[in-house]
């Protein structure tokens, strides 16, 4: 197990599954504001990186919640579904 998971590991152990899914949803909602700042030209893009960095902790403890290899495996349809229509948009294969 590498650090991260260890640490997500007992951050949802620690605070609970239901609390850590809230902050889950307040840490996107943090960047989402951050991201219509940065294109309001009101922030610089370290506010930007910092929230998506909250956000890329909460999804990996969202992903002990719920089951990474559930989450890898749609992840893996929507990737061949984009590959799909960015093919179809260029024309060139991927």
């Amino acid at each position: 197990m590498n650090r991260m998971s260890e640490i997500c590991s007992l951050a949802v152990e620690t605070y609970g599954t239901n609390n850590q899914i809230l902050q889950a949803i307040e840490e996107c909602a943090e960047l989402q504001t951050a991201l219509l700042h940065r294109m309001r030209n009101r922030v610089g893009t370290y506010p930007v990186i910092d929230e998506i960095a909250d956000v890329t902790i909460m999804l990996h403890q969202l992903g002990i919640i719920y089951g990474q290899d559930a989450i890898d495996i749609v992840i893996q349809e929507k990737l061949s579904r984009l590959k799909r229509r960015i093919e179809e948009v260029t024309g060139a294969a991927l």
